[in-house]
């Protein structure tokens, strides 16, 4: 299903995409980092609409929300805008093929919310992939579970463009923010992207003060952003720039097949960054193993 999104005209042919921070400039028949973005005949299409990879029925402290009770649906679509070398769901974020894979179902908002509301959920959260390459569709599902008394949520790696974020505020309850990297060198060797290391933090920044409920999240990779400065860097950032009452979620790499020669940080390491957070004023750093 092709749903007509936004962007801005380059010149014949070619547009440039405003969904996330890239801006994608794109001629007739190409696809955006995304995967999901693609232009036809002088405009940006979305060609996924509905498609979900993955359903999940999960807790709030598994979806980063510690302080909410009851289940979730955690749902997936497909496409990402980045490449994150310990991405743990390739097959759904990275894959251009993945959008035919026959074992996904395409779904209308209602269809999504009864299903959420039929298994007895307080809510919807999208991630797996990211939900901001899905945001005609994320935006449609969340309207439709707020009518229906539904919480929404979502985990994003925080390259929203500045103006989606406005939209995604009005319906979305609960944000999870991903902070992969402070500097702009660990954030390309972790993403892939050379120059976007300050979009996350200028959306959690926004997202903050517009009021939204708010969690951060750091992955902690040895020998990619596990440097004492790295790390107070972003304890700091939180501090100064969201609140000290802004909780700090701090996960653990787990080897894939795609980055196994890399160890998963120990627990004394894990411990050690918590303790910066603790030293830079942060009231809550959260281990998760």
């Amino acid at each position: 299903m092709l749903v007509e999104s936004t962007y801005s005209i380059v010149k014949e042919n070619e547009v440039l995409c405003n969904i996330c921070s890239f801006k994608c400039r794109l001629v007739s028949g190409d696809y955006g980092k995304c995967f999901v973005r693609c232009n036809v005949g002088g405009k940006i299409f979305y060609d996924s609409y509905g498609i979900v990879s993955k359903v999940q029925l999960v807790t709030g402290r598994e979806i980063f929300l510690p302080n909410t009770s009851g289940l979730w649906l955690k749902v997936g679509s497909v496409g990402c805008n980045l490449r994150c070398t310990y991405c743990y769901n390739r097959e759904i974020a990275w894959d251009r093929a993945g959008v035919k894979n026959p074992s996904y179902e395409r779904y209308t908002p209602d269809k999504l919310v009864d299903l959420a509301i039929s298994q007895k959920c307080k809510g919807i959260f999208f991630s797996f992939s990211e939900p901001v390459v899905a945001a005609e569709f994320v935006l449609d599902v969340f309207g439709t579970a707020k009518q229906k008394g539904l919480f929404t949520g979502m985990h994003t790696n925080g390259t929203c463009s500045l103006d989606l974020v406005d939209k995604f505020f009005l319906v979305c309850d609960y944000f999870v923010v991903d902070i992969k990297a402070y500097t702009q060198e660990s954030f390309h060797k972790i993403t892939g992207n050379s120059y976007n290391v300050m979009q996350p933090r200028l959306v959690a920044e926004k997202l903050f003060n517009s009021g939204a409920n708010l969690e951060i999240v750091t992955p902690v990779i040895p020998g990619f952003n596990d440097s004492i400065f790295e790390m107070r860097s972003i304890a700091r950032w939180i501090h100064y720039n969201l609140s000290s009452e802004v909780t700090w979620h701090l996960v653990p790499f787990v080897p894939t097949p795609y980055l196994f020669a890399i160890p998963a940080p120990s627990r004394d390491l894990m411990e050690k960054i918590r303790d910066i957070g603790v030293s830079e004023s942060i009231k809550r750093v959260v281990l998760h193993f």
